[in-house]
């Protein structure tokens, strides 16, 4: 079971690449939320308009989520809205999925949904507050969609007290050894400083130029490893993605011959098994005869070693 859900901005947000050039009319105005009732895991899309399409694409975006950990849903719950519109619904029923609405004016009935925008959105007001009081600089309610982004990412990670297992490890499967990465969460709007680009790249400076420059940290990238963090510079109202801690290196994307000659084999090996067993369990291919005028094309593996703020795989 599922439970979804929208939630309405009076504050536009700005968009993450446009560098703050975007016009009111293009930037974010709400959010579509999705709650995994067994796991707890929660996923949002910030969206520019709140209208059907945009709702399926982040219905789609969602489901490409589950169906990485090998799930798929079976039914959907929320109050009606833009869920009731006619796309919407012939989307679930063309991949049988039940879809059921809370009564009218009975919003207690999406309680799940309801509830967990409430808590994220109370989450998303401290980390802003937090921001304002430190940094007066770089007070500004605009970094909203980036905040949530952050807020969700915390909710996934953070361990149940009971269970002792995050959202994250339920629906992958999968459970971390320990929580070191939990150390070294930063704090959401926090000043620091980012080494200056042309001495990452291994080049020099005049003996007196400044080494690095003054951002804000708003979170971590969702597009690459998950060292790689989001900044916000006083200047520009942008965020660039930066590696603040455990830069990747060459080992780190290792090619076959070296992903099976390295340290790290064993996990590399396990991994190949993983995807391989999820895609014949998802039907991903279908076994034919090999006939003279079949092209075949080559198998590529692409190796990438994640690793944690702390540099830890």
């Amino acid at each position: 079971m599922v439970s979804f859900d929208q939630y309405v901005s009076s504050t536009p947000g700005s968009l993450p690449h446009t560098k703050g050039k975007e016009t009111t009319a293009m930037q974010y105005t709400g959010v579509t939320l999705y709650v995994d009732h067994c796991s707890k895991f929660v996923f949002i899309y910030n969206q520019v308009s709140l209208g059907a399409g945009v709702t399926l694409v982040a219905k789609q975006a969602f489901e490409s989520i589950l169906k990485s950990f090998g799930f798929s849903v079976s039914n959907y719950h929320g109050d009606k809205g833009v869920f009731n519109s006619q796309a919407f619904k012939n989307d679930c029923k063309s991949k049988q999925q039940q879809l059921t609405f809370s009564g009218s004016g009975a919003n207690h009935q999406n309680g799940v949904a309801e509830c967990s925008i409430q808590m994220i959105v109370g989450w998303v007001r401290t980390l802003l507050l937090h921001a304002a009081i430190h940094w007066p600089t770089v007070d500004d309610l605009k970094p909203w969609p980036i905040a949530i982004q952050h807020a969700i990412y915390l909710w996934n990670i953070l361990p149940d007290q009971h269970t002792k297992l995050s959202p994250l490890e339920l629906i992958s499967g999968s459970h971390v050894p320990n929580y070191t990465h939990l150390w070294c969460l930063h704090v959401w709007g926090f000043p620091t400083f980012v080494l200056d680009p042309r001495l990452q790249d291994g080049k020099k400076l005049l003996k007196w130029s400044p080494r690095s420059c003054l951002v804000c940290f708003v979170g971590y990238s969702s597009s690459h490893s998950s060292t790689v963090s989001l900044i916000c510079t006083k200047e520009v109202e942008w965020w660039n993605p930066l590696a603040l801690a455990a830069k990747a290196n060459a080992s780190d994307n290792p090619r076959w011959h070296g992903a099976m000659s390295g340290p790290d084999k064993a996990g590399y090996w396990e991994a190949m098994k993983a995807e391989i067993s999820t895609l014949t369990k998802l039907k991903a291919w279908k076994v034919v005869l090999l006939t003279p005028e079949v092209n075949v094309l080559d198998l590529t593996w692409a190796f990438k070693c994640k690793r944690y703020p702390d540099g830890n795989i």
